[in-house]
C-alpha cells in the first residue's frame, strides 16, 4: 500500500506502523462507508427530484411561486449530486477535491439568493424588520457567491499556471 504510514526500525528499515491486515481492513471499511454514503446521496437526490416535480404539478400556489420552489428543489438536487460526485471521485483520486466544494458553495448561495429574492418579490406584505433582514441575507449571500467565484477562478488559474511551462526559465 503506497499510502501506508511507516516507521524506521533501529536498523534503518521501514516498516508499517500497523499490520497490513489491519490497514487493509480499515481501507475496506472506509470504502464501504463511502459506497453507503454515495448510495444514500443518490437515493436522496432521486427522492427530492421526484418530490419537487410532484409538488410543482399539484401546487395550487401562484405559478411564479411554484416555479421558484421547483428551481430551489432542482438546485438542491444539483448540490446533492455534486457532493455525490465528490464522494465518487474519492475512489478515483484517493482525496477530496476542492473545486466541487467551491461549486457547491456557489450553487447553495445562488439558491439562497433566489429564495430570498422570491420572498421579497412574492412574499406579500412584511414589516420593516423582516424586510431589512431579508435584504441583509441577500447582500451576504451575494458577497459569499462573489467570493467563491473569485476563489474558483483563482484556483483554476493556479492549476493552469502549474501545468504551463515557465517561459522565464530559459532566459
Amino acid at each position: 500500500m503506497a499510502d501506508e504510514i511507516h516507521t524506521l526500525t533501529a536498523h534503518g528499515e521501514r516498516r508499517p506502523l500497523a499490520p497490513r491486515w489491519l490497514l487493509r481492513s480499515i481501507h475496506g471499511v472506509d470504502d464501504l462507508v463511502h459506497v453507503a454514503i454515495a448510495l444514500i446521496l443518490l437515493g436522496l437526490s432521486i427522492a427530492v427530484l421526484v418530490d419537487t416535480l410532484a409538488e410543482f404539478f399539484r401546487s395550487d400556489q401562484a405559478f411564479a411561486l411554484s416555479v421558484t420552489y421547483a428551481v430551489n428543489g432542482v438546485l438542491f438536487v444539483i448540490i446533492l449530486m455534486e457532493i455525490l460526485r465528490t464522494v465518487v471521485a474519492h475512489f478515483t483520486h484517493g482525496t477530496f477535491q476542492l473545486m466541487p466544494f467551491i461549486a457547491i458553495g456557489i450553487i447553495s448561495a445562488v439558491r439562497h439568493i433566489l429564495t430570498v429574492g422570491s420572498a421579497l418579490t412574492l412574499g406579500g406584505s412584511m414589516d420593516d424588520h423582516e424586510f431589512d433582514r431579508l435584504l441583509l441575507e441577500l447582500g451576504v449571500n451575494t458577497l459569499v457567491s462573489l467570493t467563491l467565484v473569485i476563489a474558483l477562478v483563482l484556483l483554476r488559474r493556479s492549476r493552469i499556471a502549474a501545468f504551463e511551462p515557465d517561459e522565464t526559465a530559459g532566459a
